[in-house]
Formats: structure tokens, C-alpha cells, sequence
């Protein structure tokens, strides 16, 4: 429930009117006094702002800066109806905003757009680098600005160490908030309404309560927002109070002058099930398609560095393959052929695909066919969406229950019914089952399944993928107290001021990324129970959902963040004129003005982010944590609730992939805990299928709590000579920020400070998940100390009119030139040999020029900028904490047969010698001793099977020589970079109650580096033309380029692999099997590459290339013209123009001269280019009885699109086909009426 409603909201406005209108005093409103630490937009003059605090903390000439500085004013967001960042950001020079009305995407690196979704405000990029600082009054912030009680917005392009030597180098995005004015009343009620249903209302009321005393504002802001994508939408309701006091006004002192207070105060809350600009990927389409046509297969080919062998599941046909050899795209390796296995072999084990085949069983490939058992490779392009664990199943994207229509589903457990039942069942002894869905067929290094680009399949344009399955509730307050007093007639003054922000937000968003965020079609014949002749397929429980679109929800995470800020600041100022203490005028005008600004700031963060899902747990029957279920304990994820979606009709008799139909957005629910559920699922211990009704529990995940104290020292000088002709600033800071960081040593709970919990055992307790509370806390000491000292230099040199000869048309001249840098505070953060990482650190060189026309009407700036980023941080695509997780992993899997007594450390068929004593630990010392049943798993020798593949039992322990568990451990623990051992100290240990368990030391802060450098060019042009012309211009060109990723990293990553691949007797390691205790195909080695030096190699590769979604130039307009008089006075029109450059998405591939797979940085891919333009026409006049202003203003935002209804593709595979598109921005039509009196 929102913590507002409009009744509310009108009854404060209609109580607070009356009251103040009865306390106005009926005479003239007086002169309002400003203070020098503030500004005002009765500075601005319609587009033009000419003061600003961004320079020196005080109130400043912008002109007199060279910091590159845009400042939108209340008039420009009125004409163009910009409420927020979404909507406004996009007109800035050099900025990129994501969400529905934005420029860029902002995606996740893939299909996902969660940080634009979830938070909005965050969902900006400058100078293409990263995102700007968000501060409110200079005080940071993660709180959304809205209009209604803004009086500006400062974007501050750059580092700039004045504001902030603690921040991005993407600058500060500063919202200015509204003010209470003693002698300045105000009165506006406006109400808009969207043509989609949208409405926005706001109130904005300030009197001057005690004449020259004090001076109250409120205002408030009922908003609901409809998008085009259905059910889309953003509520937001917030209420704002600001005050301003006089103290004193010192009048009969020299020395004193106002002494004064101020304070504001907003609470608000944002309830949003956010729209998506990217459409979910298409896996299904290769089910028909397989790679694509002859002619997508050759460019595929083509691209260095892909071959045959780089094509995923089997996805060519024989007819392909012929081709591709009969071109010489494609050779046959050498070795390959023989006598026995020809070319027309090689063409038939390739080219397997056979379009629209669904499968009825799991079988790994096996080109050379040496075993029987298994089949070859398979025939379809395939995945399987889950393992050892049910999903819970709805049968139709609206099902509000779960479940089958099946009798056999529908009527078991008494009625009770299933719906959720085991994907992957592990009979020992035979083969291992799978439910598989269709895949998306694609090339080698860097190819990424595409968004789903036919919207008769799924209309993403008019409906929202997540459906109603979305949440995000963010709930803030704020509170300011500004204490001011002045000196000497206002040439020194003393402000100090407190900001207090607490800020909640709840997340749950599922469906929304990765293959997630993917449909796919179930193709498993039958459901895996039923298997009547143990044969290792299902029989008997025919799939009644057989070639359905679905989805699959595989996590359930409810994220709960809390931050709380609090900051004190004290900034204090002198200047001196030389032009009122020295009677010679001439020198007092050369030596000038001098302003010193000091500032002190102590901030303290405390954030708070926990993650909470759902976690199987039974009342009457085994745990399903149980090593013979699913081997799920608390820090495993086959124990997590996971859901799929049937989401349309059969499509198997298709003859085509643009059949496929998705009948809508997702509105089921999602499982919750308490919820109790009918679950099949197989007993390894008892080698057979049960049913039993599990309950839903609550899973806490290792929770991030963390404190920061910063404080923070700066001075600045700005000095003007020669009659203002020369503006020099100066000034350096010293920011020192302690971090503390709660314990989060992760395992079976961990141990809190009154020792060790274990939460996960069956029988014990419900409490579970890897986090245990007793761990939020803060050691006295800090965890890191981060120091930095920054600079800004800054000088402006003005053409002197009056020493040399004057413009023409009003103008002036000068130059600028601007060097700042600013750091981010690394807080606890190391790389894998736990080294200390440097803070970020953020530089800036800016020059240009700047000439005012027209008297200072008008102004252009021109600026050339290199801004740069050092030691920005990356986890190198998720490698990097995988470097030492596979090895945990691997230990896991063989603990995990430890404690499964079916489990056998060696294969079944190794049968002992009777004549020879002792067990399996005497079989490598005497292998003659030992013999093999024919037939059995053991018979089918190393030699038959290099990679272990074919291995049904036993942990592949023999291959390694391993003659116990204990020495199999030790292989492992041993192959570890000594350095890395030495951090993690991997381990085995045995719990009380007999388990063996897998154990390793936590890392906080594990992170890695790499540095951005961006260059480019900004052009800004405001002001007014003609007394009835105003207007905004902007040109920006940039480039952002990514250099020096993983320097650590992905050194130690090649010589983990390197130790992997160290002989153990006749085998490595990095031969056997990836789960060595269950039979799965792909080999440790195999997931230490996909899973470590393959997303290492890809992100190491971006060296040289340009952010994501880059556009050279962009090109922003703004206008508006007034009619002054005639048959239209009081009537305005205007509108804006939008250009993009073309947009860089991806690269074709090259090879380097060691053959590796690096980017064409110099022909990269590129979108097309995109205008969009916007209208408005406001009309004003006069009512009752001329005591009200009224205006009424109609807003076409993005009434014009070059791309029309079509989609905007901004990325790209290394063959250049299209992977992820991003829907046309929104249009929106809004009708405002505005009362002000």
C-alpha cells in the first residue's frame, strides 16, 4: 500500500492554502535575500542558467568556470513535460539514458536490463564511461528527482574534485530542490493526463508565514504512468516540505550580516512493475532452422577463428557440411580420415541435424560410436533446463495452479495432485534421464543467441514479457537543516548543514535476463518418472505439454536493500575585492576578486542488502536435502524453487519457426513460502520413483552488510585579474573513507559469534540458506582504510574588450582550459593472489572556448575533452570467482559420492583378486591382482574412453591413481596455484555427524581492474535568439575505449588450467569427468574453460573496443517561440530533434599470432542512426477574474521516429547477423492544465 494517496495529499494542500492564505499579510511581497550558498532559478532566463554552485560551493558566474556544466532549468522541463531522468537526460549533451524514453539501453552486457528497471535514476552513462554521481543539493543521493519540487538540474560532466573527489568520473548529475523564499509567495496546482490513462497530479504552495522572518513550501506529486507495454506501470506518490528562517538580520553590525535557516524535508514511495526495451531471445527457432540457411552457415564459417567444431548440438545438416568442404570453407582435420572412417563418415557425423526431431531420451554424443550403450551425437538442437530438482509447472502463462491435466498427475497423492516433478532422475547403473528443451544454435566465440524479432510471435511492443510478475517498491525520507550566517556585507559567510536519507527497496523480477528471459519448446516425449523396463527413457507418462513454448524460472530471489545516509557539512567562504580596498582603480581592477572556499563533510553509509527464496524442505518424508535425492543442502542449488511456464500452443506441427505463438505476458504466481506442493521424485538409495508433498521454506542468501565513514577536507581558490578578464580556480581535497563489511565466511551457516550454526539438517530446524544473521555485525577496526588527494584547475581567459577593440553583434569572448581527477574508495577489495586493488581513479583534461551574442543572450561553448577511468572494476565475465569455485565445485561432487553409499569410489566390475588381500588401495600397486566382469562398467578401459565419458559408476578415481578418498581430495587440493591454495585454504573436513564436506576460506572483495578512456567533443548553444526564439542546442562526439583488463587474473586463471592439465598417471584432472560421481559429459576440463578461461578470454578481448551501444555523435535541439501579440499572443509552440549516430554493437572476429580469437576494433559492426523529435504547443490567459494564470500545454513526445515502429539492433555476432534489438522509444501524448495564483 502506498504510503500516500491523492485524498491525503489534496487535504494537506487545501488545510496548508487556507491556513497560509489567512496568515499573508495583504501588502507587496518583498525582495527575497539569497544566500551566497545558494542559487535560484530567478537567476535563469528561459533556457540559460548564469549562476551555479558547481564551481566552487558557493554561488558562481557558469562563465567564469571550465568545467564542462549543463544546467536544465524549470523552463526547459516544463516545455519539453521532462519530469525525471528518463525523460529529461536524453536531451544533454553527452549523456545516455536507458528505459522506454531513453537513448541507449543500458543493458546487462546480454538481453537483461534489470539496473534500468529496478533502478532508474542509476540508468544513465556519460561521456559514454560509466554513470554520474546523484546528489541532491550537492548531498549524495540514490533517491529519483522529479520536477515537482525541482528547481534545476546541474549536470556536471567530468570528474570534478570540488564536489566530489569521492565519485564517478562520469561527473554529478545535482538536483536542485525547490525553496522556501521569505517575501516570495507562490500558489500552482497542475493535473496532466497521458494517453494511455496515465495521470499526474502536483501541487506547490510557499507564503511567507512572519513577514521577514519566516517562509514555508509544500508540495506534492500524485503520479501514475501506463506504458505501451501492457501491464507496465509506475506509481509514484511523494510529499515535499521546505522552510526558511531569518534569525537575525543584524542590520546595525559592520561585521554581521543575515543569520538564517533553512531545511526541506520529502518522503515518497515508488511502486513500479517497469517496462523492458529488449524482447526475450529466441531458443526455439533453431529447432527448425538449425544453424540457418546454406548461406548463414558459410558466413558463420567463415568468421576466424569458428569451425565445425564450434557449432553447438549438432545443428548442420549433411547437405551443409558437404557444402562447406566442397567451398574450402571448411577442412577436414588432419588425422581425422582413414580407412575405416571416411570422408563421407566425417560428413554424416557432422551434419546429424535433422529439423523438428524430439527426443525421447538423453544421450550424450559420442562420434566414434565405440559404445554401445550411448548413441551418437544428437540429433537437435537441445538443452536441459534443469536437474535435480522439480520445477513447479504451470500450463498456461495466466494458470493461477499449478499442475498437469494428466489423471495419473492431476489425481495422485490422494488427490492431492503433482506439480512438480524431478528433471533428472540417477538410477544407479544405468543411464541418467533429462527433461530437454530447444536451444538456439550458434557459432564460436562470441556468438549469442538474438532477440525475438517477429512480433506476430510474441507482440513485445504492446506486452510486457514479465507480465505481472514484477515488483519494485522503493520507499524514501529526507531531511535537511542548513544553518547560515553572513559576514562583511556578504563577502565571507559560514554554512553548515545536515542531510539525513533513508531509502527501502524491494526487488522481485523474474523472467527477466539471461535464459530467463528466453523462450524455449519442450521437446521430451515422455515426463521422466514411468521408466516400467529400467531402460533409461520414460514410457509410461506421455509429456502432455509435448512442443509448447516455455519458460523457466530458474532462481526465486526477493531482494530486500536498505540505505541509510547521514552527512554533516560546513562550508565557509571570504572574498576580497582589491576594487573596494584600494583607491587606485586601476590596479584595484587588476588585482582583482578572490574568493577562498573551505569545506569540511563527514558522511556516514550503512547499506544493507538481503536476498531471501524459496527452499524444498518435507514434513513426511526424506529431506529432500538428502544426498539420495538431490544432494541439495543449503548452499546447493537443486534444493531452490525454480518454475516454468507454458506459455502457447503445440507448435510441432508447424512448418515453421514464425508459427510459434506466445499468447501473452506472464501472470502466474510465483510459489511462496508456506506453499506446499505434490512433488515426484526418484530415491537413489531405494532405487525407486516416490511421491510426497514438500513445503516451501525460506532460503537466506549470504546477506551484503556493509558501514562507510568519509571524511573529507577541500579549499579552492578562484581569482579574477584584469577587470575579470582572467578567472583562475584552484582547489584540492582529501577524502579518507573507513569500511567496514560484516563477516560473510560462507559454508553450512558459518559461525556467528557465539559459534558454529548449521542450518540446513534434516529434522533440525527450518531455518535455512547459507547466511546465518549472527553475522551482522561490524568488527570494531575497520575492514579498509581508503585515502585519495585530488585536484581542479580551471582557467578562463576573456577577450578584453575594453584593452583592445569590441565585438561585433554583443559578443564575448574567452577560453577555458580544465584538468580534475576524483577516486572512488576501493572499500575492501583485493584480486586473487589478495592483493590490495587501487581505488578507481577518475582524470579529466578539458579546452575550448565560449563566446556569448546578442548582449548574453545567447551562448555557445565549444569543449574538447579526455576523460579517463583507472582500475574500474570487473569479476571478467564471472571467471574470476570461478577460478577458485571449480575447484570447490570439484571437491563438492566427489564429497557428495562420499556420503552416497550407493556410491562407489571405483567403477562396478573391479573385482579383487580372492587369493590377494586388502581392498581397492592395493588394486594400483598390483593391477594384475585385479580383473574386470565382462560387460561391466570397469571393462570399458581408459583407452576406450579418454575423457571418462563412457563411465556409468565409480569417481574416475583409477584413472588418476587415487587409492582412496582421502588421496582423491588430495589430487584435487594439490593442483591448486600454491598461492592461491594458500588463500583458500581448500579443504575436506568431517562433520559430527559423519558427512564429509568441502570447505575453503572466504575472499571479501574479490574484484579485478580495467581502465576506459573517453575522447570526444561538446558543443552547447542556449538561449534566446529574438525576444519570441528561445532554444537549446547540443552536439557531443565521443568515443570510450576499454583497455588493461584482468592484469592478475587471468595470468593465475592459464596457470590453474596448466595444473589441471598435470599427469596423474595415465590421465589429468583435466580429463575426467566434471561431476565425476554422476554421468555427465563434459569434462572438468571442459567446464574450467566455459566456465573460467572462456568468459576471461572474452572480456580480455573488449581491450581496444568501444563500450557497448556507442554512438560518435548526437545531436540534441530544443525550441520554443512565443507569441507576443496578434490573433496568438500568449500562445507557444516548440519542439525538439534527437540524432544518434550510427551505433557500434559488436566485431567481426580476427586472429592473433598465437590463434587467438581477438576483435576487429577497426570495422566494427554498426547499427543505423535514429532521429526522434517531439511537440508541444502551451496556451496561457487569465481567469477568474484575472486572479489565476491559467495554461493548458499539449506534449507529442517522440511524435516523430526514424525507425518508425521498427526495432533498433544494438549488437551484434562476429558474422555481423543481429543478436539483441531495443524497442523504438515510447510515444507519449499528454494533456497538462496548470493553475497558478
Amino acid at each position: 500500500m502506498m504510503k500516500m494517496n491523492i485524498l491525503k495529499l489534496a487535504l494537506v494542500g487545501i488545510l496548508t492554502t487556507g491556513l497560509l492564505v489567512h496568515a499573508q499579510d495583504d501588502g507587496e511581497d518583498e525582495v527575497f535575500e539569497l544566500s551566497p550558498f545558494a542559487v535560484t532559478a530567478a537567476d535563469d532566463v528561459g533556457y540559460r542558467a548564469t549562476t551555479t554552485l558547481a564551481g566552487s560551493r558557493v554561488r558562481s558566474n557558469i562563465g567564469d568556470l571550465g568545467a564542462s556544466i549543463a544546467v536544465i532549468t524549470e523552463e526547459f522541463m516544463e516545455d519539453t513535460g521532462a519530469t525525471d531522468g528518463e525523460s529529461l537526460l536524453s536531451f544533454v549533451g553527452s549523456m545516455e539514458v536507458g528505459g522506454v524514453l531513453g537513448n541507449f539501453s543500458n543493458s546487462d552486457g546480454g538481453n537483461g536490463t534489470v539496473e534500468s528497471r529496478v533502478n532508474p535514476q542509476r540508468g544513465q552513462r556519460v561521456r559514454g564511461l560509466v554513470s554520474a554521481n546523484l546528489t541532491r543539493d550537492y548531498f549524495q543521493t540514490d533517491i529519483p528527482f522529479d520536477s515537482y519540487n525541482t528547481s534545476r538540474v546541474t549536470v556536471n560532466r567530468g570528474p570534478n574534485s570540488i564536489l566530489f573527489g569521492l565519485g564517478s568520473p562520469g561527473g554529478v548529475i545535482n538536483n536542485g530542490l525547490k525553496r522556501a523564499y521569505i517575501g516570495q509567495d507562490t500558489n500552482e496546482f497542475s493535473v496532466r493526463f497521458g494517453h494511455r490513462g496515465s495521470t499526474r497530479g502536483t501541487f506547490d504552495i510557499g507564503r511567507t508565514v512572519i513577514d521577514d522572518r519566516l517562509a514555508i513550501r509544500i508540495a506534492g506529486l500524485m503520479e501514475e504512468t501506463k506504458y505501451k507495454q501492457d501491464p507496465a506501470f509506475t506509481e509514484d506518490e511523494r510529499f515535499y516540505a521546505a522552510w526558511d528562517l531569518t534569525l537575525s538580520k543584524n542590520e546595525n553590525s559592520n561585521f554581521l550580516g543575515r543569520t538564517s535557516m533553512r531545511g526541506s524535508f520529502e518522503t515518497g514511495e515508488i511502486n513500479s512493475n517497469p517496462p523492458d526495451v529488449i524482447p526475450p531471445s529466441d531458443l526455439y527457432s533453431s529447432w527448425w532452422n538449425g544453424l540457418g540457411t546454406q548461406e548463414d552457415v558459410n558466413r558463420i564459417l567463415s568468421v576466424p577463428g569458428t569451425d565445425l567444431n564450434d557449432i553447438n548440438n549438432g545443428a548442420l545438416t549433411q547437405a551443409q557440411v558437404r557444402s562447406v568442404l566442397d567451398s574450402g570453407i571448411e577442412t577436414i582435420p588432419d588425422g581425422v580420415l582413414s580407412d575405416t572412417y571416411t570422408r563421407d563418415d566425417f560428413i554424416a557425423t557432422e551434419g546429424q541435424f535433422v529439423p523438428r526431431t524430439t527426443i525421447d531420451r538423453f544421450k550424450w554424443g559420442n562420434p566414434n560410436k565405440d559404445d554401445p550403450t550411448m548413441g551418437g551425437r544428437n540429433s537437435q538442437v537441445s538443452r536441459h533446463p534443469y536437474f535435480l530438482y522439480p520445477a513447479i509447472s504451470f500450463n498456461s502463462h495466466t494458470a493461477q495452479t499449478p499442475g498437469w491435466d494428466d489423471p495419473l498427475l492431476a489425481n495422485a497423492l490422494d488427490g492431492y495432485g503433482i506439480q512438480g516433478i524431478m528433471a533428472r532422475w540417477r538410477p544407479r547403473g544405468f543411464n541418467t534421464q533429462d527433461m530437454q528443451w530447444t536451444s538456439a544454435a550458434t557459432g564460436g566465440t562470441g556468438f549469442t543467441p538474438a532477440s525475438i524479432r517477429n512480433r506476430d510471435v510474441f507482440d513485445y511492443h504492446n506486452n510486457l514479457w514479465m507480465g505481472t510478475t514484477n515488483n519494485v517498491n522503493t520507499e524514501f525520507d529526507m531531511n535537511q537543516v542548513f544553518f547560515v550566517q553572513e559576514f562583511w556585507d556578504g563577502n565571507a559567510g559560514l554554512e553548515v548543514a545536515m542531510d539525513s536519507q533513508t531509502r527501502s527497496q524491494y526487488e522481485f523480477t523474474p523472467f527477466d535476463t539471461g535464459n530467463d528471459k528466453a523462450v524455449n519448446l519442450e521437446i521430451t516425449t515422455h515426463q521422466s518418472p514411468g521408466d516400467s523396463d529400467f531402460d533409461s527413457f520414460a514410457d509410461r507418462l506421455a509429456n502432455e505439454n509435448l512442443g509448447r513454448p516455455v519458460v523457466f524460472w530458474g532462481d526465486n530471489w526477493e531482494r530486500f536493500r536498505t540505505n541509510e545516509q547521514d552527512t554533516v557539512r560546513a562550508t565557509a567562504f571570504a572574498s576580497l575585492d582589491f576594487a573596494d580596498v584600494i583607491k587606485n582603480d586601476r590596479w584595484g581592477k587588476i588585482l582583482g576578486k578572490h574568493t577562498v572556499t573551505g569545506l569540511y563533510e563527514e558522511r556516514e553509509n550503512v547499506n544493507l542488502t538481503r536476498q531471501y527464496r524459496g527452499s524444498w524442505w518435507a514434513d513426511n518424508s526424506k529431506h529432500p536435502g538428502e544426498a539420495a535425492i538431490s544432494n541439495g543442502l543449503s548452499d546447493n542449488f537443486r534444493r531452490i524453487v525454480k518454475t516454468q511456464v507454458f506459455v502457447g500452443p503445440d507448435a510441432r506441427g508447424f512448418t515453421s519457426a514464425d508459427q510459434v505463438r506466445i499468447d501473452g505476458g506472464i501472470t502466474t504466481p510465483f510459489p511462496k513460502v508456506g506453499d506446499e506442493y505434490g512433488i515426484w521424485y526418484f530415491d537413489n538409495a531405494e532405487k525407486t520413483d516416490k511421491q510426497a508433498i514438500w513445503r516451501i521454506i525460506q532460503n537466506e542468501n549470504p546477506a551484503n552488510y556493509s558501514k562507510s565513514v568519509l571524511e573529507s577536507e577541500a579549499f579552492s581558490l578562484q581569482s579574477t585579474f584584469l577587470n575579470g578578464n582572467i578567472v583562475a580556480l584552484y582547489a584540492e581535497r582529501s577524502d579518507t573513507q573507513e569500511s567496514w563489511l560484516a563477516p560473510n565466511p560462507g559454508g553450512y551457516g558459518a559461525a556467528g559469534r557465539d559459534g558454529a550454526t548449521r542450518l540446513d539438517l534434516p529434522g533440525t530446524n527450518e531455518i535455512d540458506g547459507t547466511y546465518n544473521t549472527d553475522l551482522m555485525y561490524f568488527e570494531d577496526a575497520p575492514s579498509a582504510i581508503n585515502s585519495g588527494d585530488t585536484s581542479t584547475k580551471s582557467l578562463v581567459v576573456k577577450f578584453p574588450e575594453e584593452l583592445l577593440f569590441e565585438l561585433p553583434f554583443g559578443m564575448d569572448l574567452q577560453a577555458h582550459w580544465y584538468e580534475a581527477d576524483s577516486f572512488q574508495p576501493a572499500g575492501v577489495s583485493v584480486n586473487l593472489l589478495n592483493q590490495p586493488l587501487a581505488s578507481p581513479l577518475g582524470t579529466t583534461k578539458e579546452q575550448g572556448i565560449q563566446m556569448t551574442l546578442l548582449e548574453g543572450k545567447l551562448s555557445i561553448r565549444y569543449n574538447d575533452f579526455e576523460t579517463a577511468l583507472a582500475n574500474d572494476r570487473t569479476n571478467l565475465g564471472g571467471g574470476l570467482g570461478q577460478v577458485a569455485g571449480r575447484i570447490g565445485f570439484y571437491l563438492d561432487r566427489i564429497t557428495s559420492a562420499e556420503n552416497d553409499t550407493s556410491t562407489n569410489l571405483f567403477p562396478d566390475g573391479y573385482v579383487p583378486d580372492p587369493n590377494v588381500t586388502g581392498d581397492y588401495a592395493d588394486f594400483f600397486a598390483n593391477r594384475g591382482n585385479y580383473t574386470a566382469t565382462p560387460g561391466s562398467d570397469a571393462a570399458m578401459t581408459p583407452n576406450t574412453s579418454p575423457d571418462n565419458r563412457q563411465r556409468i559408476s565409480g569417481t574416475g578415481a583409477d584413472l588418476i591413481g587415487a587409492a582412496t578418498w582421502d588421496a582423491y581430495y588430495a589430487a584435487i587440493v594439490n593442483a591448486v596455484v600454491p598461492s592461491l591454495q594458500t588463500i583458500n585454504n581448500h579443504r575436506v573436513e568431517t562433520l559430527e555427524s559423519g558427512e564429509r564436506v568441502d570447505l575453503r576460506d572466504p575472499q571479501p572483495g574479490l574484484n579485478s581492474t580495467r581502465d576506459f578512456v573517453a575522447t570526444g567533443k561538446e558543443v552547447d548553444i542556449v538561449g534566446q535568439v529574438t525576444k519570441n526564439l528561445t532554444i537549446s542546442a547540443n552536439i557531443a562526439k565521443q568515443k570510450t575505449v576499454t583497455s588493461n583488463t584482468g592484469p592478475v587474473a587471468i595470468g593465475l586463471a592459464n596457470e590453474q588450467a596448466a595444473l589441471l592439465k598435470r599427469p596423474l598417471g595415465d590421465f589429468s584432472l583435466w580429463d575426467l569427468r566434471g561431476s565425476p560421481y554422476q554421468r555427465e559429459s563434459d569434462q572438468i576440463g571442459q567446464r574450467f574453460e566455459n566456465q573460467v578461461l572462456r568468459p576471461m578470454t572474452l572480456e580480455k578481448a573488449l581491450d581496444g573496443t568501444q563500450l557497448p551501444e556507442q554512438r560518435e555523435w548526437r545531436i540534441n535541439v530544443s525550441a520554443r517561440y512565443d507569441f507576443l501579440e496578434g490573433a496568438f499572443k500568449n500562445l507557444s509552440v516548440g519542439g525538439s530533434l534527437r540524432y544518434q549516430d550510427t551505433v557500434a554493437g559488436g566485431y567481426p572476429n580476427l586472429l592473433d599470432d598465437s590463434g587467438n580469437v581477438i576483435p576487429d576494433v577497426a570495422n566494427p559492426w554498426m547499427g543505423p542512426d535514429d532521429i526522434s523529435g517531439d511537440a508541444f504547443v502551451r496556451y496561457r490567459r487569465k481567469i477568474m477574474n484575472d486572479k489565476v494564470d491559467w495554461s493548458i500545454q499539449l506534449n507529442a513526445r517522440n511524435l516523430y521516429r526514424k525507425s518508425g515502429d521498427e526495432d533498433i539492433p544494438i549488437a551484434f555476432n562476429p558474422d555481423g547477423s543481429t543478436t539483441f534489438v531495443r524497442i523504438p522509444v515510447e510515444q507519449q501524448w499528454f494533456l497538462t492544465n496548470t493553475f497558478s495564483f
